[in-house]
């Protein structure tokens, strides 16, 4: 399973955690493009902040 990419901000109190039901959205949307372009691979982490703390 993928790890979110908001993790460490919801454990900061930074962020809210997404809902259940969010969760399902997230999982139909995946789907739905897999089964267009096909699996997505990993990005590869490069050692910059993809967000301005």
């Amino acid at each position: 399973m993928q790890v979110s990419a908001l993790e460490d901000r919801i454990k900061q109190g930074k962020a809210d955690p997404i809902t259940t039901a969010e969760k399902v959205l997230v999982a139909q949307l995946r789907e739905g493009y897999e089964k267009k372009y096909g699996a997505s691979k990993p990005a590869k982490n490069d050692g910059k902040a993809s967000s301005p703390a």
